[in-house]
């Protein structure tokens, strides 16, 4: 199976420690969509936004254990989702973790902050997942 990622999962030592082995992974692009801070979370979602895209990292082989996995990571906020990305390649599907529509109101109206992110929060989930 295919995933798309696009904040904290898009670092390939956080998957490997999720899913128990490292995987190989390709620059991918989601049309469509733009990236957003959430509200109360180090984590960003993606929202609808027709001329806007999001570039992220598309992990390949995974299996039903390693999905049912990241399903529980991702928690109750997300849903999982076949969505078109745009690769070298060509076009192919993935499954993509969005944000249940109940969970809308957190979405903030900034970008989430890649660098940001990984400056003041990265070293906390890499402790976290180790204990996993």
């Amino acid at each position: 199976m295919r995933l798309f990622t696009y904040g904290t999962l898009m670092y390939p030592e956080l998957m490997a420690a999720l899913c128990g082995r490292e995987l190989q992974w390709r620059p991918a692009t989601l049309l469509g969509y733009r990236r957003r801070a959430l509200r109360g979370a180090a984590y960003p979602v993606v929202v609808s936004a027709p001329s806007e895209r999001v570039e992220g990292r598309l992990y390949e082989g995974l299996c039903s254990a390693e999905i049912r996995r990241l399903d529980r990571y991702e928690g109750q906020e997300y849903r999982r989702e076949s969505v078109e990305l745009e690769t070298d390649a060509g076009p192919v599907y993935a499954w993509c973790y969005l944000l249940k529509p109940a969970q809308r109101q957190r979405v903030l109206p900034y970008d989430w902050d890649v660098e940001a992110f990984a400056r003041r929060h990265l070293a906390r989930y890499r402790r976290e997942l180790r204990r996993c």
